[in-house]
């Protein structure tokens, strides 16, 4: 049950961190984000297959369980890219949303075109208004 649970938690963190890499402000950030969540993919998969004896020994460790400094220290930096990844996307989003408010505040402020006086006008060859 407890192996059923670890697995469970490490596919809903690879979908949060598909999702964060997919809501990131530009394509770069986006394949950053997909590359570090399928490197960790990858590190789960491997370490299940040995553990389950479907793959020889690779000496692959479990991410965020196994010991070994040198992993756990790269995980975490690639977690700080993923936090400012999504933080960044975040903000990128709320600028979107301000910007296109902006537009369309601006579309009403206009006046509106008289489309059949602006045809007249260009039948009879005067300039539009």
């Amino acid at each position: 049950m407890g192996a059923l649970m670890v697995i469970l938690l490490f596919v809903l963190f690879l979908l949060q961190g598909m999702w964060i890499a997919f809501q990131a402000e530009n394509l770069y950030c986006t394949m950053v984000g997909i590359g570090i969540m399928a490197q960790i993919a990858w590190q789960v998969f491997c370490n299940i297959a040995v553990v389950t004896n479907t793959l020889p020994n690779t000496g692959i460790s479990l991410p965020f369980f196994s010991s070994g400094g040198t992993s756990l220290i790269l995980l975490l930096a690639e977690m700080g890219v993923m936090v400012n990844i999504a933080r960044n996307g975040a903000r990128a989003e709320a600028e979107r949303e301000q910007r296109r408010a902006e537009r369309e505040a601006k579309a009403k402020a206009k006046a509106p075109i008289d489309l059949e006086a602006a045809r007249r006008a260009r039948m009879n060859g005067q300039p539009q208004i």
